[in-house]
């Protein structure tokens, strides 16, 4: 009796898997119902059918390999080929993933990347594990303290950790302060640091536009005023809000050559519809100034300065976490990323490679909101000055209503890399994701040839949790599990960067440079090697 049972238990457990394979993973399977066939393969750690990345394209195209004697030598410029093949390949190539077969790929340090992912699957995770394999310097935004946790120990240990979160959200203290009028004696600095403070939201020609035209050169001529006459944004707020507004003027007309500026001063003084509107456009983007916390983060007093120079060649990283769009902080968010984006693209057209080397990466999460920086100007060359951008938004429609339908179109043009994980219910992206990658003929249960869509909409919607859709340029499509940070060796954060009084970095001296703030490093005092007490940079 029991060599019976042990004989059926036998064929039951040889069976099954040939039970499933044809229920599930076989071509019969797919003809019945593809979409779950293809999830099962998915689930499965196997290639999902033809159309997908083959294990020969992987090997070819998404390999070690492929990076250290192809894209590596562009990313990491400075790096020889001998120093990608026997060195930690994340210095010179982004992780993506483990792909079908469990075989781990990899992109280019030059894509940018778009993320598009719905609340709670996973996002998180996978921008916290690539600013922790970034070699380089990396700003990141949040609108909660847990990426600041998953990641700050780790790099704290490359190089200075800086929190800027003057709203206290997760009970992290802001170490971090900026002079928002700083360099702006320069008109050209302060037009573009006003531009960055009024943004621009609305496309066409239409009124708004107008207004916000208007409001940014108005608000330019303030912040150069201030600028010129040791004042601090405080001062700015005041003269948009008409009190003590002449001081503006007066400053203007004592220089020698007060330039078309006080022109602009004189325009808004007057008492007219054109100047009330005009400054009611000023005060949306100069809102924040009236929470006391967040003039403290932008007016750190005269004399200091943050050296762009310094925080990129020294793998510096900079927290940035506030509440979102509504918040007044955004404006204050977007002004500093613009800034730190202009200053090291300078930096590193100033080197003999053209770039940075180790290249700077934003992360950005939620970047509609906490963050609505121009990210369709960035994405369009940002990878040919060493800067690399991962944007994450929870749909195209965000982008649209953001940048508009041009921007959103050139956001996903100009994004190299693009991961989409499930749960996305955005009818335009799921077909417009299908018909990029076509279809491919199929033999149905009735023997009738029909094209099928190699990724159908329902699968991007339907994919495993933990899986995301890759789209790199011209390479077939490629479903991946994505790494998460939280399963990373845990590296506790250092303790001077808890709760550590708010400080300003030190000014550096000032060179010869468009903007007196992107000072490259080695101007200064310090220790030797660009690091102060703490991993703060001394200048």
């Amino acid at each position: 009796m029991m060599i019976v049972v042990i004989a059926v238990v036998a064929i039951i457990a040889a069976g099954t898997p040939v039970l499933f394979y044809r229920l599930r993973l076989s071509k019969a399977a797919a003809a019945r119902d593809r979409v779950r066939t293809l999830w099962w393969r998915i689930k499965l750690h196997l290639r999902p059918g033809p159309g997908y990345t083959s294990t020969l394209d992987m090997l070819s195209r998404w390999s070690r390999t492929r990076a250290a004697l192809g894209h590596g030598s562009r990313g990491r410029p400075g790096s020889t080929r001998m120093d990608r093949l026997t060195g930690r390949v994340t210095q010179y190539a982004v992780s993506l993933g483990r792909a079908h077969w469990f075989k781990r790929v990899y992109g280019s340090l030059e894509d940018q990347t778009l993320v598009c992912s719905v609340p709670r699957t996973g996002k998180t995770g996978y921008l916290g594990a690539r600013i922790l394999d970034h070699p380089g310097a990396v700003l990141t935004t949040t609108t909660r303290a847990d990426l600041y946790t998953l990641t700050a120990g780790p790099r704290g240990l490359l190089g200075p950790v800086y929190v800027f979160n003057p709203q206290g959200i997760g009970d992290v203290k802001s170490t971090f302060r900026w002079d928002i009028a700083g360099g702006c004696q320069d008109p050209e600095v302060a037009c573009r640091r006003a531009a960055a403070l009024t943004g621009k939201r609305y496309e066409g020609a239409g009124d708004m536009a107008f207004w916000q035209a208007k409001a940014s050169v108005a608000l330019a001529a303030l912040i150069h005023a201030a600028a010129l006459d040791g004042r601090t944004i405080e001062d700015v707020f005041r003269w948009a809000c008409r009190d003590g507004d002449k001081q503006a003027e007066d400053i203007l007309r004592r220089q020698p050559e007060p330039g078309p500026l006080l022109s602009t001063i004189l325009e808004i003084r007057a008492d007219t519809r054109m100047a009330q509107s005009v400054r009611g456009t000023m005060m949306v983007s100069l809102a924040w100034v009236a929470v006391p916390d967040l003039a403290e983060a932008g007016t750190p007093g005269p004399g200091a300065a943050f050296d762009v120079g310094r925080f990129v060649r020294s793998n510096s990283t900079l927290y940035m976490i506030g509440s979102g769009e509504d918040s007044p902080v955004a404006a204050l968010f977007r002004t500093l990323a613009e800034h730190i984006h202009y200053g090291a693209g300078l930096i590193g057209s100033r080197t003999p490679a053209g770039r940075l080397d180790p290249p700077l990466l934003f992360a950005l999460d939620e970047v509609t909101q906490i963050c609505p920086v121009p990210l369709d100007k960035w994405v369009a060359d940002s990878g040919g000055k060493g800067i690399g951008v991962v944007a994450v938004c929870h749909g195209r429609s965000q982008l649209v209503e953001r940048w508009g339908h041009a921007g959103a179109a050139t956001i996903w043009d100009c994004s190299g890399v693009k991961i989409l994980l499930g749960g996305i219910t955005d009818h335009e992206t799921l077909e417009r994701v299908s018909r990029l990658y076509g279809t491919i003929p199929v033999v149905s249960r009735d023997g009738q040839h029909r094209d099928v869509p190699i990724v159908p909409p329902e699968l991007v919607n339907q994919l495993p949790d933990g899986r995301a859709l890759v789209l790199r340029r011209n390479c077939r499509a490629l479903v991946v599990t994505l790494e998460k940070a939280w399963k990373r060796r845990r590296v506790p954060v250092p303790a001077p960067l808890v709760g550590a009084p708010a400080r300003v970095l030190p000014a550096t001296v000032e060179l010869p440079v468009a903007d007196p703030q992107l000072v490259t490093p080695g101007n200064g005092g310090g220790n030797g090697n660009g690091h102060g007490p703490h991993g703060v940079a001394n200048g």
